[in-house]
């Protein structure tokens, strides 16, 4: 125990000194998305945790596996040395090691997430700020027609509630892309009021294709870490009964023995609940992957009719038939729809990301 306790020591203050000797980028430098799945991989603070605690179960498993020689207090505790102990250790290890990377995969979605959604925010923001400056040029246009008694009063305010309406939606966006840089920072183990520019790079889109899914399920099966732990406790639960009733001599030793065979019966249906549970959780991220590339098929069919109507304004608007405020929302709600459809293909990809995350 103390030196297990001694352990835990030396890896939290590995912990808080790469904390404090943590390499950072300059404030106002240009991040790319490599910098970020860099900085995750190297610097993020869960990830150093588990580094941790696989130096921890590296160092229990090598000391099992020094004393399987050793003599026991008893035959029992001899057999557990040499068999038992040995095996525990090597597969809390290696449990250890598939939790680091499924956490790591898991940030770097995170990552690609808040990065992409940086930009996309920047974007509605810029349009934002061009809607209000385009709804504050009408409104001088109907105060205008008020001074010569060609609109209402009424007509003048509500297009003030508008703009009042869009200012405060803009202060969500600042506010929302205050808090996406916060979550960024976190991530990367950054001081989180710091505040950096993001390269611009298009969003990786491309249609995921699965040929065969129940095969690929089948294999996950085979080498997902949940599975793998839950079936070599099955093995070390019916080790552990073979020892106590081959060695064991007494009623104390018959009934841990009965116990450990029950344990191993239990383990058996807790893995083949994870099966299931894991069959579904991939089946589930496969139908909403589908969902989602619905909906960037119908973005895309919005964009496609808004950028139409673009067209027929500005054909109008040769023809003096309407006029250039109008051709201006025109070109106002393409700008929109395209955003939205690059949120769209934004959730799709992170979604496709997830799911080869669960089949990889």
């Amino acid at each position: 125990m103390k030196r297990t306790k001694g352990l835990l020591t030396i890896g939290l203050s590995v912990i808080l000194a790469a904390v404090i000797i943590l390499p950072t980028f300059g404030e106002n430098q240009i991040i790319d998305l490599s910098n970020i799945q860099e900085y995750i991989t190297k610097n993020n603070i869960e990830i150093k945790r588990y580094d941790e605690k696989i130096k921890i179960a590296q160092n229990k498993y090598n000391n099992t596996v020094f004393n399987v020689g050793e003599a026991g207090t008893d035959s029992i505790d001899t057999q557990k040395k040499k068999t038992f102990y040995p095996k525990q250790e090597e597969m809390n290890l290696a449990y250890s090691k598939w939790e680091r990377s499924e956490k790591e995969q898991e940030l770097q979605v995170e990552g690609k997430d808040k990065y992409f959604n940086l930009l996309l925010i920047d974007e509605e923001i810029t349009l934002q700020v061009k809607k209000i400056e385009r709804i504050k040029l009408a409104l001088e246009q109907l105060k205008k027609r008020m001074d010569l008694g060609l609109e209402v009063a009424s007509s003048v305010t509500k297009k003030e509630n508008e703009i009042l309406n869009e200012e405060h939606v803009l202060k969500g966006l600042q506010t929302e892309k205050e808090k996406i840089t916060m979550d960024l920072n976190i991530v990367i183990n950054y001081a989180m009021t710091s505040k950096n520019t993001l390269k611009v790079i298009d969003i990786p889109f491309e249609v995921y294709k699965v040929d065969d899914l129940k095969s690929k399920i089948d294999k996950v099966l085979t080498w997902n870490g949940e599975i793998i732990k839950l079936d070599a406790e099955v093995i070390l639960a019916n080790l552990h009964g073979t020892i106590y009733s081959q060695y064991g001599n007494t009623d104390q030793h018959n009934e841990l023995s009965s116990r450990y065979s029950e344990e191993s019966a239990d383990k058996k249906l807790d893995l083949l609940d994870e099966k299931i549970s894991i069959e579904y959780k991939i089946r589930s991220q496969y139908n909403t992957l589908l969902n989602a590339q619905d909906k960037v098929t119908i973005d895309e069919l919005k964009a496609k009719n808004l950028k139409t109507d673009l067209d027929a304004a500005k054909k109008r608007s040769d023809l003096g038939l309407i006029t250039s405020a109008e051709v201006a929302i025109a070109e106002e709600n393409v700008a929109f729809a395209e955003l939205a459809l690059k949120k769209s293909k934004l959730d799709y990809y992170l979604k496709v990301e997830v799911f080869k995350n669960l089949l990889q």
